[in-house]
């Protein structure tokens, strides 16, 4: 369908989307960082995370009000695409310091003393002096957004095949999502995880190379990117809904789930998976951790989130893309 003809028979997207523009630009007005100081920099923190959380309502609807499927997991997601980037954040800080630190030593550090006073910084709060296997592509932002984007999205590809091919379907499904949730949430709280364990990733609030910009401005800047992947991604899922063929493939998948074909597997498994790629709920946890001074397990546990994200979207009755 046309991208002209797709907006004019979708109303209800052309007024959200100018919804979304207005009050991006009220929030823009009336920040400190812009416009009249009314609202607080805490507030725009507060305000762009909603928006993130918006977008990971607009994923649930798509796979629990479109294709049936209720998911109890969608926290999983989220957290995993946050902690990809905060390895980024606090791995290139720790770097900064470090290499500062090690400027005014009558001897030239090595790659390797740097890497090994790094992995102390980061990791001698959990009694470690040696960076995980899991750190290994954590020095380069392209590879940590690349993981922000393949690893929720193979977590979900995988975990969608193996539950379809046994044929899990309804309430079993939603407890085994959920079991899959609080899996993740107790592996993230152990210490030798890799990721800190209840200490979490701290000093995230700064952006490595952007020391010199104030807060009130970075807050603006991650708000303006929440409200622009919001409106991209339910401008995205809004047309999807829209595709006949696309929208065949659902249905086919919703009332066929408890038949073994492969190529029905593949439907459902393919409309599982893709809300659960970066632009439904990877970005989402990335940004949020990002406004956050540091990412613990206690701070967002994705077990009882996903539950209460499955409340809001009943209270939400939906949307327009369930019907």
């Amino acid at each position: 369908m046309p991208a002209g003809g797709f907006l004019a028979s979708q109303p209800a997207t052309l007024w959200f989307l100018g919804c979304l523009a207005l009050f991006t630009l009220g929030v823009t007005v009336l920040a400190e960082g812009f416009g009249s100081g009314t609202l607080s920099t805490s507030m725009v923190k507060i305000l762009g995370m909603t928006l993130c959380l918006c977008l990971i309502a607009v994923a649930m609807d798509v796979v629990w009000g479109y294709c049936g499927i209720l998911s109890l997991g969608h926290f999983a997601f989220f957290g995993i695409g946050g902690y990809a980037i905060g390895m980024w954040l606090m791995y290139a800080r720790t770097e900064g310091i470090v290499t500062e630190a090690l400027l005014s030593a009558p001897i030239p550090p090595t790659e390797t003393e740097i890497t090994d006073a790094i992995a102390g910084q980061i990791f001698g709060v959990v009694g470690s002096s040696e960076l995980p296997a899991l750190w290994g592509f954590a020095h380069s932002l392209p590879l940590q957004l690349a993981m922000v984007v393949l690893v929720p999205g193979l977590l979900a590809l995988v975990f969608g095949w193996l539950a379809f091919r046994s044929r899990v379907t309804g309430v079993y499904l939603s407890i085994l999502t959920q079991a899959m949730t609080l899996a993740l949430s107790l592996y993230l709280f152990q210490n030798d995880s890799g990721l800190r364990g209840n200490n979490g990733l701290s000093g995230l609030q700064n952006i490595p190379g952007l020391d010199h910009v104030p807060q009130a401005t970075l807050s603006l800047w991650f708000f303006w990117a929440s409200a622009a992947a919001l409106g991209l991604g339910y401008l995205f899922f809004a047309w999807l809904v829209s595709d006949k063929l696309a929208r065949s493939s659902a249905r086919s998948a919703t009332t066929r789930r408890g038949c073994g074909s492969s190529a029905t597997r593949w439907s459902i498994t393919s409309w599982w998976s893709l809300p659960s790629r970066p632009w439904s709920r990877g970005s989402p946890g990335r940004s949020i951790i990002r406004r956050r001074a540091s990412s613990t397990r206690r701070k967002s546990p994705p077990s009882p989130r996903s539950i209460w994200l499955s409340g809001w979207r009943s209270a939400g009755a939906g949307g327009f893309m369930a019907r």
